[in-house]
């Protein structure tokens, strides 16, 4: 058996860095996401006020045209619904700006943030374990010692079998006290029945001492998935794989 090596990052592709963008070493992606979640909600609050204050104003119009007596109070429907709109605008619009200016203050970096913030997204995307891209674009070895370093980093004792006369076993894997022989299939398209039925019998050869578990790029046949079910192999998709990394220790599959 030969132990799990680390998998690292390629060093051409370097995270982004603030610096790059224009803001400071400091700036928090976090901080600067919860503010702008902020600054929304206040503004659809805003929004929804003057909503609100528009059917004040037409309401208030309505009465008056079904309670007046006389041309008079009829001819000021038009002219009080206005005033009353653009009166509570008026009284709201300052309060509302010096709000707007006070988040924009405190997100003040403007579109370079935005810019750096995608340009993060799409790092962690193609370039770490919590995005799918990562996974997906791995091939062959390169995705099984990217799996076998992602669950030795997570607490699990991992193994990898030879690259010949492995039976279809790629990694033996340790998770508490079960332990899962797995396959790994770096493939561009979805893994079929054929893989699926491999590592089952692989797995049968245990003696009920391991569990069959399939890894894949990009995902199952809906045949591979109906036998998987059927052969209690447990799949694993690139998607998966990405949901699972915010995980700071795994236990079980």
């Amino acid at each position: 058996m030969l132990r799990a090596p680390k998998v690292t990052v390629e060093a051409s592709s370097n995270r982004p860095r603030p610096e790059s963008f224009g803001l400071p070493a400091s700036f928090a992606v976090g901080v600067y996401e919860r503010a702008m979640e902020q600054l929304e909600a206040r503004r659809k609050t805003i929004s929804n006020s003057i909503a609100v204050a528009g059917f004040v104003a037409f309401a208030i119009g309505v009465y008056l045209h079904f309670e007046s007596v006389g041309a008079v109070l009829f001819a000021t429907f038009t002219p009080i619904s206005v005033v009353v709109f653009f009166g509570i605008q008026w009284l709201v619009e300052p309060a509302v700006a010096r709000q707007i200016v006070s988040d924009v203050e405190e997100t003040k970096y403007g579109d370079d943030a935005k810019i750096y913030v995608l340009a993060l997204a799409d790092w962690n995307f193609t370039q770490t374990e919590a995005g799918f891209g990562y996974w997906r674009d791995l091939k062959a070895t390169a995705f099984e010692h990217a799996v076998a370093s992602f669950f030795q980093r997570r607490g699990g004792s991992v193994e990898l079998t030879k690259v010949t006369g492995d039976g279809g076993v790629d990694i033996i894997l340790k998770l508490g006290s079960s332990t899962y022989w797995c396959q790994c299939k770096g493939y561009a398209k979805p893994v079929a029945v054929a893989a699926i039925r491999q590592i089952a019998g692989a797995a049968m050869k245990s003696g009920g001492k391991a569990k069959p578990v399939m890894f894949s790029t990009n995902g199952y046949t809906k045949p591979a998935l109906e036998e998987a079910s059927a052969l209690g192999v447990k799949c694993i998709d690139g998607l998966r794989l990405s949901q699972m990394a915010t995980r700071q220790t795994i236990n079980w599959l």
